[in-house]
């Protein structure tokens, strides 16, 4: 025997637009998971170790992420996040995520003008898990605020 194992039948083939597809989605579902406060489905979105880092701080692990969305998009504040301009590096099971995401706050009965919006730039590490991708890190970058 050569000592050269052919691993191309018990290896997995994965399929790059695949990944590119699942990861565009997965990105995309950043916002509504926060506009509509579906912080318990945490695990869909992200890993359990997950790192998230922002302009206010740095948590780790997914409960952590969580109560810390629940704490910046309360149940009282109607929120609406648009997310454009998603690029992707695949790299085998990683990838990175670059995508930018406007969002703005208000307060139902409030007059229609947002209290405030937001525009932000994500870069995100997507890794790929037994369910899916997920992303095991997000960090925020405030562009502007208004």
């Amino acid at each position: 025997m050569s000592g050269i194992r052919d691993t191309s039948a018990t290896a997995p083939a994965h399929d790059p637009l695949a990944d590119r597809l699942e990861l565009t989605e997965l990105t995309n579902r950043l916002g509504p998971w926060l506009d509509d406060k579906a912080f318990d489905e945490i695990a869909s979105l992200y890993t359990a170790d997950v790192v998230g880092e922002f302009p206010g701080g740095t948590v780790e692990g997914a409960a952590a992420l969580a109560a810390q969305a629940r704490r910046t998009h309360p149940a009282d504040v109607v929120t609406h996040h648009l997310t454009a301009n998603v690029v992707i590096a695949l790299d085998g099971d990683e990838a990175t995520v670059r995508a930018n995401q406007t969002a703005t706050f208000n307060v139902p009965g409030a007059p229609l003008e947002p209290a405030f919006a937001v525009g932000e730039r994500y870069d995100l590490r997507a890794v790929r898990t037994p369910d899916g991708w997920r992303f095991a890190r997000v960090r925020v970058h405030q562009a502007w605020r208004s």
